[in-house]
């Protein structure tokens, strides 16, 4: 077992020194992130397909129509989202303007982006929010629509069945252009929809274009026809249109229930998430293990090559030897899982303390202990959450949960000079809301409460909880 030991730890050493394993642990988060990010942002770099709809059939022009701007009020609506929880105060946004937040909290629910639709759109939802965008905020820049319905050319609309496809391709191939926006621009396709379409099944929408790659525009047109078709069906036998149109969009939802948890057994999105987390490594372990298989095979015909093996075999049995070779190409294997690890960690310390929060466990459990401390001797629900950072330069209210940290903070709120030692010793902020704002004292209500934990400077901790007790700003202090 010492040889298999030995050759193990030879193995591994060379391996982790060599350029290709550095090469390797580094390109494959590289392609991880191009795989995850670069279609977004072609995405958002693809102009809009411009098309024309040449609707011989009645009616269905109009319904491609409205489901286009359904669908770019949807795709701005996430775009403002991403924007409010980038560039704005969320948590005072909750506060100040529940409506609004509201909306850009759940920009994926229906009956939100017909609100955002109705309240005005973009114009009304940005005055709302402008007093709680965080300085030097950029403007909103509106995505680009994904689909451009323009008028079909008179040309095409008057030619005749034998010369359509002639002029059609003038329109296709960019000799000729149509008018969008005060612009011109080359159509994409043109879609015809014969007289009898919708009335016989034989009868197919044509779609004429040059461009067989781009299928996203012929995917929306059999969607929105598909759907237009069932409307009409479901319309014929229910004349009501609101009741149609419930009909239509009836759906069932289920709610997933695992007996064997507490708390009523309901399943969350996290046991969800965590239920795939040991196959995922599993297939994270089987990825690395080939991915360094080929350079236990490369060492083995090298060894071969320069009859290095038959020094080995006069040391050690041909089991001992493969056992040795195996063990080192497994801990390599893990030394890369663990350098994504650290990796992943690195970036979320960066961007996101609630995820190293989540990662760590320590902070949260923290929080919920101090959660039920207050509502325990105050009588008050507090939700505490951890932070990075304090975004709200106009923080009205702080305690420090030991007499560093409040100093600190006391500095920080009058802007005095902190020196990046003190700073140092921060080992956490926490963010501390009211459940009822009515229990707090009406200058400060429904503004967050911020808290602070640092060590001091021969870095020994001395929590002081009893700090929240007397300083929360209490509508009938203690």
């Amino acid at each position: 077992m010492k040889r298999v030991w030995l050759i193990a730890r030879q193995e591994y050493i060379k391996y982790v020194t060599r350029r290709g394993f550095l090469i390797s642990v580094m390109l494959f988060p590289v392609w991880i992130g191009l795989v995850a990010f670069l279609p977004r942002a072609l995405d958002r770099a693809t102009p809009s397909r411009v098309f024309a709809v040449i609707d011989r059939a009645g009616g269905y022009e109009t319904a491609i129509a409205d489901e286009i701007a359904r669908d770019d009020t949807a795709s701005t609506l996430s775009a403002l989202s991403e924007y409010a929880h980038t560039n704005a105060d969320m948590v005072e946004l909750r506060a100040g303007a529940p409506g609004i937040a509201g909306v850009l909290d759940n920009p994926g629910d229906e009956r939100e982006v017909e609100a955002f639709r109705n309240s005005g759109g973009v114009t009304a939802m940005l005055a709302g929010m402008s007093r709680f965008l965080k300085p030097h905020a950029p403007p909103f820049v509106p995505p680009v629509p994904k689909f451009k319905l323009v008028p079909a050319p008179r040309e095409l609309m008057e030619t005749t069945p034998d010369t359509f496809a002639d002029v059609a391709r003038l329109y296709l191939t960019g000799a000729r252009a149509v008018p969008v926006d005060g612009t011109s621009a080359v159509l994409l396709a043109v879609v015809v929809l014969p007289k009898d379409f919708g009335v016989n099944d034989s009868v197919a929408a044509q779609y004429w274009g040059t461009n067989l790659t781009d299928g996203e525009l012929r995917g929306f047109l059999k969607q929105t026809l598909g759907d237009s078709l069932r409307w009409r069906a479901v319309h014929r036998l229910v004349p009501d249109e609101a009741a149609a149109r419930s009909a239509l969009d009836s759906s069932a939802n289920i709610e997933q229930i695992n007996p064997a948890r507490g708390g009523g057994g309901h399943v969350g999105f996290g046991d969800v998430v965590a239920s795939y987390v040991p196959m995922a490594l599993a297939f994270l372990l089987f990825l690395v293990t080939f991915m360094n298989s080929s350079v236990l095979l490369q060492s083995v015909i090298e060894e071969k090559s320069t009859r290095m093996i038959e020094v080995l075999l006069s040391c050690a049995t041909p089991r001992e030897i493969m056992s040795g070779k195996l063990v080192g190409v497994i801990a390599v294997a893990l030394t890369t899982i663990l350098l994504w690890a650290l990796g992943l960690f690195g970036v979320m310390s960066l961007f996101s303390q609630d995820a190293i929060g989540l990662a760590l466990g320590g902070l949260k459990a923290l929080a919920t202990v101090l959660q039920r401390w207050v509502a325990h001797l105050l009588g008050v629900r507090v939700a505490i959450t951890p932070l990075q950072r304090i975004d709200n330069a106009a923080w009205r209210w702080h305690v420090g949960l030991d007499v560093e940290s409040m100093a600190l903070l006391n500095d920080l709120y009058e802007d005095r000079p902190v020196d990046a030692e003190r700073t140092g010793r921060l080992i956490s902020l926490f963010r501390l809301e009211f459940e009822n704002p009515a229990e707090m004292r009406t200058d400060v209500a429904g503004k967050p409460v911020y808290l602070g934990l640092a060590m001091s400077a021969d870095g020994t901790l001395r929590l002081k909880p009893q700090n929240l007790l007397l300083n929360l700003p209490l509508a009938a202090p203690m």
